[in-house]
């Protein structure tokens, strides 16, 4: 899973109170509550932007909360129309273009100004299920990084609409791809063993802590969580791993922003404060993705049966 709006959030970090949507007559809600979705379809990624967060998964649906604004749907069969389940969503720094990618290629980008949704399936001929995406730099300049199941990893170079693929290479040696991220221009891509950093053309592999990988947060160019089915959170300092916390529940997904951090799995809910994790109380559900708010939007986790959580 990627979260490639880090330039736009450390500006609104630590900003969080003021919130969009997050009251009812004077008294504000404060903690997790589960809001109307407009979708029954299981969401598998979310990633926070500039315009609010967006949402994808089964069927090829998109969901998105504009600021002011209660979720609705942007596409419900994806990319060409074809119903392809979306995996992983991500978006640019600027936050004006979201590329998505899931099942049978599909590869995806919407355009948040118009709501305008352009294919890119199939890049390079490939028609596997690409599991994870980032993206750097702003729209229309945009560098989209796209892995599969096959541990393929193919970058597209945007001038304007078109899109230029190069690739595919195997930074993690070919073993299955489960996310991306990345920070400063760095690019991470881990599979369920291994983490795999690109800086300066060059990539570099770093042995999972112990326990199979199933998300990572960048933080910096050097430094990055993961999570694991196992429940733990681990942090690399660029040198060596560190054991940060355990669950008693497997972990789907994790974000950092500076400071803060949050992570999700089944039914079970872990946010970073003052440097330590902690259980939190949050909505009794399969979560498979979250995104961390900013001063005009919440928190965010997303899962099974179209749920949609928020935090403020």
């Amino acid at each position: 899973m990627s979260r490639t709006r880090r330039a736009f959030l450390a500006g609104a970090a630590g900003t969080v109170a003021a919130l969009a949507g997050c009251s009812t007559g004077s008294e504000p809600r404060r903690g997790w509550v589960t809001v109307d979705s407009p979708t029954g379809a299981a969401l598998h990624d979310v990633v926070m932007t500039e315009e609010g967060p967006v949402a994808v998964g089964g069927g090829g649906t998109v969901v998105h909360r504009a600021d002011g604004e209660e979720w609705s749907t942007v596409d419900d069969d994806g990319p060409a129309d074809a119903a392809n389940g979306l995996s992983a969503v991500a978006a640019t720094d600027d936050g004006q273009h979201v590329w998505f990618v899931g099942s049978s290629g599909a590869v995806g980008r919407l355009n948040l100004a118009d709501g305008d949704v352009r294919d890119y399936s199939a890049p390079g001929g490939k028609t596997s299920t690409w599991e994870a995406v980032t993206v750097i730099g702003p729209a229309r300049e945009e560098r989209v990084f796209v892995a599969n199941g096959s541990g393929e990893l193919l970058v597209a170079a945007l001038n304007g609409r078109e899109a230029t693929w190069e690739g595919p290479r195997k930074p993690t040696g070919g073993n299955n791809a489960i996310a991306l991220d990345d920070a400063d221009g760095v690019v991470f891509l881990a599979s369920q063993n291994a983490v795999a950093r690109r800086a300066n053309g060059q990539w570099n592999r770093v042995d999972a802590p112990g326990a199979s990988i199933t998300d990572v947060a960048a933080v910096s160019g050097s430094v990055f969580d993961a999570v694991t089915d196992s429940g733990g959170i681990s942090s690399y300092n660029g040198h060596n791993w560190l054991r940060a916390a355990d669950a008693e529940k497997s972990l789907a997904a994790v974000d950092r922003v500076g400071g803060r951090g949050l992570a999700v799995g089944d039914g079970v809910v872990r946010i970073l404060t003052n440097g330590r994790w902690r259980d939190d109380d949050g909505p009794d559900a399969s979560l498979h993705g979250v995104a961390l708010g900013t001063a005009r939007f919440a928190d965010v986790a997303v899962g099974t049966e179209g749920t949609i959580a928020e935090r403020f």
